[in-house]
């Protein structure tokens, strides 16, 4: 849809937008939103990792003891290699709305068709370039940066052994750098180049199914609210409402991957061994490690980088476009 339309458009494409208030908008909020949830995503790693609750009894106890024991500084542990991920999420973003719109001249398949493929399209895109950093940032997630005894954990070798892989001199410890060069040289060590790409066909697993979920979910969310709400409710209120649930709904259903996933990058095991290790561990309940601490991740974050989405992709549109999107 080159030309202007008084009709109104439900979503807002990539030829609508001014590519040059687009993407430093993205960038921007990416870094923010990312920031600002990486708590949740150090707390969720924490949970998955640790042998049954030797560590940890929940959610909130993890908050707790991570915070009373290391402070801001450990709930912000490898937030500079998290956020090396802006970038490849800018491709994801980009990606995302280009195989839309290719698909949309292309063929002739239904919206939530294009939503799907295209949510998928761009998570093996991301994926390529997300794995290193994510490998990455959980070893130093996991890493005891504590000068005392965590409260309520017992010093059990096996404990500490499940929280975290690879040892780090307390001298490397108080470099600026000295984590990361830590974790970096070990993983080369243990599995060279490839260590770097640990679990990533677990990763696509997790991370394709659910970007094509989410914004299949969302989308169709979306359209049923549009469908069934007054005209006169705002359109951002819809999305606010839709992103969140998007989010939980597939984070329910791909957390099991998830979980594989983490033990894998963490503890060096395979597909197999990782399984064994979980239903040894946990019993059927091993699906659910960190189903709290995610689903609330996914809710917090879908619904602030949505509507921080949305609105980016409305201060960019293009003049001709401005009076056809609703706020």
């Amino acid at each position: 849809m080159d030309e202007m339309t008084s009709e109104e458009i439900h979503i807002v494409e990539l030829h609508m937008m001014d590519k040059r208030k687009y993407f430093p908008l993205t960038i921007a909020s990416n870094i923010a939103v990312r920031s600002l949830l990486y708590p949740f995503h150090v707390v969720r790693t924490h949970l998955q990792t640790q042998v049954g609750k030797e560590a940890y009894s929940g959610t909130i106890d993890a908050f707790s003891k991570i915070y009373s024991s290391q402070g801001l500084k450990g709930m912000y542990r490898g937030l500079p290699v998290h956020l090396c991920l802006v970038l490849p999420g800018v491709g994801y973003i980009y990606t995302y709305e280009y195989t839309r719109t290719f698909i949309k001249h292309h063929t002739s398949l239904s919206d939530m068709s294009k939503t799907l493929i295209a949510g998928g399209m761009a998570s093996v895109v991301a994926q390529i370039f997300n794995t290193p950093f994510d490998i990455i940032s959980q070893h130093m997630m996991l890493v005891d940066g504590r000068k005392q005894p965590m409260q309520g954990i017992k010093a059990k070798p096996a404990i500490q052994k499940s929280l975290q892989q690879i040892h780090i001199p307390d001298e490397m410890k108080q470099k600026r750098f000295g984590v990361f060069q830590t974790v970096v040289k070990h993983v080369f060590k243990t599995d060279g180049i490839l260590g770097f790409y640990r679990g990533l066909s677990m990763s696509m697993c997790l991370f394709v199914p659910n970007s094509a979920l989410f914004w299949f979910f969302y989308e169709h969310l979306k359209g049923e609210m549009m469908s069934i709400l007054p005209e006169s409710v705002p359109r951002m209120l819809i999305n606010s409402i839709a992103s969140p649930m998007a989010g939980v709904a597939a984070s329910i259903i791909t957390n099991p991957v998830d979980v594989v996933k983490v033990r894998m990058q963490t503890k060096c095991l395979t597909i197999r061994g990782s399984l064994r290790a979980l239903v040894q561990e946990e019993g059927h309940r091993w699906v659910l490690k960190g189903m709290t601490a995610r689903t609330t991740h996914s809710a917090l974050y879908f619904l602030i980088i949505m509507s921080v989405y949305e609105s980016v992709k409305r201060f960019s549109l293009r003049t001709e476009y401005s009076n056809s999107v609703r706020w």
